[in-house]
């Protein structure tokens, strides 16, 4: 299968917009689901727009196991391909906010 979106609807990912985990959970449980690890990391190594502006929205997200099903092969998955997928910028809410608000804040308020 194959997802494109409309042209007018691509945007890169941003601080207001960021790639959300609870998306990448969803896409990766269903490929673990039709085709093992091998379709999994093949959606991976085929998708582009893989962005530093991922936010780890999940329920509970410091405790994976409680609400996200195959976490720790996603993880996994994200994590071998890092360089691609941007897992060592993934972040928890309240980490994401506070990185890119002080980005934004630069130069304000002697910061």
């Amino acid at each position: 299968w194959i997802y494109v979106p409309q042209a007018s609807q691509c945007r890169e990912a941003d601080e207001n917009h960021p790639l959300l985990q609870s998306y990448v959970d969803t896409v990766l449980q269903g490929c673990l689901e039709w085709g093992g690890e091998t379709m999994a990391e093949d959606f991976v190594l085929s998708t582009g727009g893989w962005s530093a502006y991922f936010l780890n929205d999940t329920p509970s997200s410091r405790r994976p196991w409680l609400f996200r099903k195959d976490y720790d092969t996603i993880d996994a998955i994200l994590r071998k391909h890092s360089d691609r997928t941007h897992y060592g910028d993934r972040r928890h809410p309240e980490e994401f906010a506070s990185t890119f608000l002080l980005q934004r804040m630069r130069g304000t308020w002697s910061i």
